[in-house]
């Protein structure tokens, strides 16, 4: 097992690219600047099976990103770094996973939490993290984790404004 409670997206250098969303198109301006990684979940994201290729954006906020599909510009996902919003955070990836990965170097894995805004205001935003998403940064391979033995859950309340203590 690999533990990855410690990896995050850190000063990464934006890639280039040709491909569809790469800010080219009308609506994304000159946002192409801020692609960090073009990614590939092999089996899709669970209920998205369809979606592989995503292109992974910062945001202006640290610990934040976009996950934006490169195949339907209507869809994206507000990512979170866990490890930046939620104390004692841990993700221990089964050998399975780092193969299907096909990581060199556990540096190269980020674990990333998908975001849910809330309905009505006042109500806390939510991670899923029991279903984080593992990110080779280094291949732009990924892959939709589930926890089952943890004792997070999929809508585990969050501050997004607060950071833990490093």
């Amino acid at each position: 097992m690999m533990n990855a409670t410690a990896t995050t997206v850190q000063a990464i250098e934006p890639v280039e690219t040709s491909a569809p969303g790469n800010g080219t198109e009308a609506g994304h301006g000159s946002e192409h600047r801020d692609i960090l990684r073009l990614v590939h979940f092999r089996n899709g994201l669970f209920g998205f099976p369809n979606h592989r290729q995503f292109i992974l954006r910062s945001t202006d906020h640290e610990g934040l990103y976009w996950l934006q599909s490169a195949e339907d510009d209507a869809l994206a996902f507000l990512l979170a770094d866990p490890f930046v919003f939620v104390d004692g955070y841990v993700v221990e990836l089964h050998d399975a996973e780092v193969e299907e990965l096909e990581t060199k170097a556990a540096s190269d894995i980020v674990v990333l939490a998908i975001v849910t805004l809330p309905r009505h205001a006042g109500q806390p935003c939510t991670l899923n993290l029991q279903g984080p998403l593992a990110i080779d940064l280094r291949t732009g391979r990924a892959k939709q984790v589930i926890l089952a033995d943890s004792e997070y859950g999929l809508r585990h309340p969050v501050d997004l404004a607060r950071r833990v203590s490093a």
